[in-house]
């Protein structure tokens, strides 16, 4: 089964974020998810808080933190 989150934006719209779309570095603080919809957001404190780094891209099937 093809799984997937959903990314709320702050005027309480959703973006599609497939699951190979979301990816979490080996310490956990850092997120990094992108939305088929081509938005990319980073969070360095485990979730609590994100930024988007850069949109619209073309739509984001994986992320990988490195």
């Amino acid at each position: 089964m093809f799984g997937f989150a959903v990314a709320v934006h702050p005027k309480g719209a959703y973006d599609l974020v497939l699951r190979h779309a979301l990816d979490v570095d080996d310490e956990g603080r850092t997120l990094a998810f992108g939305s088929t919809m081509g938005a990319l957001w980073v969070s360095e404190n485990g979730g609590d808080d994100r930024r988007l780094v850069n949109a619209p891209l073309h739509s984001i099937h994986a992320v990988r933190c490195v």
